[in-house]
């Protein structure tokens, strides 16, 4: 089995990773002279689609857009009392 075919066969369309939805198949980048790396396109259940390294979304790096940790983060300052000038 090739690589290629071994990561269509991880990631069908429609694969869920914590809140993203693989859109796409996976498709290769080339990162370095010699180096390739394997993104797929995904949306978010906010609405948002970008492309996610197909490593990080398997080891469970990537699990949102980047909406989660906003959410989480804002909270986490708005129930400590902070505003945004007290943060140092």
């Amino acid at each position: 089995m090739t690589r290629a075919a071994s990561m269509h066969a991880v990631l069908e369309i429609g694969t869920r990773f914590g809140k993203l939805v693989t859109t796409g198949d996976p498709y290769s980048v080339q990162t370095g002279q010699r180096n390739v790396t394997w993104d797929v396109m995904v949306k978010c259940d906010c609405g948002v689609e970008k492309a996610a390294r197909v490593w990080q979304l398997k080891r469970g790096k990537a699990v949102s857009c980047g909406c989660h940790s906003r959410r989480i983060h804002s909270r986490i300052i708005f129930t400590k009392g902070f505003r945004k000038g007290d943060v140092k």
